[in-house]
């Protein structure tokens, strides 16, 4: 078995109910009728980048029609962060993860518009920072 499916895999179980029932066939898309929307994918794409120094582009996180085994594949195949760069990589992926989350609790809560925009300015810094250390790891 592909040890990036394997991992994907466990790590949407994580996410879900119980009684859920996927199996590697499952497309993600199906995912969202079983309780595990979008913020759920984006948090399982996060550890998934992290736990194996990957960087998953868009086209891969919106296509909905792969199954779990699928993404598992193409992920075994993208080019890995190089250890040097590493450290600040889950730095900086983990800083884009808290600012996202403090978005949307501004957004749910209503929260100042002040508080709002300086994390969006603090959000767009720090993805600035990574596509420069991953455009310089990659190559």
């Amino acid at each position: 078995m592909n040890k990036y499916a394997y991992t994907l895999y466990n790590q949407i179980l994580s996410h879900l109910d119980d009684n859920s029932d996927i199996s590697l066939e499952t497309t993600i898309g199906e995912l969202s009728t079983m309780d595990f929307d979008e913020l759920d994918w984006m948090i399982v794409i996060n550890e998934m980048e992290l736990i194996y120094g990957i960087l998953i582009p868009m086209e891969i996180i919106d296509e909905k029609d792969l199954n779990i085994l699928e993404v598992g594949m193409i992920l075994s195949k993208l080019p890995k962060i190089q250890d040097y760069i590493y450290p600040e990589f889950y730095y900086l992926k983990n800083q884009i993860m808290n600012c996202l989350f403090k978005l949307m609790e501004i957004e749910v809560n209503e929260g100042s518009e002040e508080n709002k925009i300086i994390l969006e300015e603090q959000l767009e810094l720090l993805k600035k920072r990574l596509a420069e250390i991953t455009t310089y790891s990659l190559n």
